[in-house]
C-alpha cells in the first residue's frame, strides 16, 4: 500500500491531495500489467477506470481508418490515462496500446468519485489537477496533428 501511495503522491492527477486522501486513492486502486501491443482502453468502449502508468510506456492513437491510427503522443510513468472519459462519463475517444511492458494502478469510476464524495477539498483538487492535465494534453495533441496536417497536405 505504501508503494501505491508514493506512486499516486507523484502522479500530476493526485499530488495536491493531503495523505489521507492518498490513502483512500491507493485503498482502491487495482494493480496490473499489459503487455506490448496490448489495448488498455479502446476507442468508443466505455470508460472502465483511470489509469496510472507505474512502468513502461503507453501510445495515445487516433484512428485514421479501419488500418491506420495516427500516435498523438505517449504515456510515460506518472501519467494518468483514461481521464476524460471517466470524468464525462462517456466512451473512450481513443485507444492506449502499451508500446513497451506496462504496469500500471487502476481506479474505477465509482471509486473516484467515492473519494471525491469523501470530501470537498479532495474534489476540488482533483478537478483543478484535471483541467492542467487536459490543457496540456490538449496542447500536445494540437501540434501532433499540425505535423501530421502539414505531412499530408505537402
Amino acid at each position: 500500500m505504501e508503494d501505491r501511495i508514493k506512486i499516486l503522491a507523484e502522479c500530476e492527477l493526485f499530488k495536491t491531495l493531503p495523505p489521507e486522501a492518498l490513502e483512500m486513492v491507493a485503498a482502491r486502486c487495482y494493480e496490473g500489467e499489459a503487455e506490448a501491443g496490448e489495448a488498455l482502453v479502446v476507442e468508443g468502449k466505455p470508460a472502465d477506470g483511470l489509469y496510472v502508468i507505474v512502468e513502461g510506456n503507453v501510445d495515445y492513437i487516433k484512428k485514421v481508418d479501419e488500418k491506420r491510427g495516427l500516435v498523438l503522443f505517449r504515456w510515460r510513468p506518472g501519467d494518468v490515462l483514461g481521464l476524460d472519459p471517466v470524468m464525462d462519463g462517456k466512451e473512450h475517444y481513443v485507444t492506449a496500446v502499451a508500446a513497451t511492458p506496462v504496469k500500471f494502478l487502476r481506479i474505477l469510476p465509482k471509486d473516484l468519485w467515492a473519494v471525491c464524495a469523501a470530501d470537498p477539498l479532495y474534489e476540488h483538487r482533483l478537478f483543478g489537477q484535471t483541467l492542467l492535465i487536459q490543457s496540456s494534453g490538449l496542447r500536445q495533441t494540437t501540434l501532433r496533428l499540425r505535423e501530421f496536417l502539414a505531412k499530408i497536405i505537402k
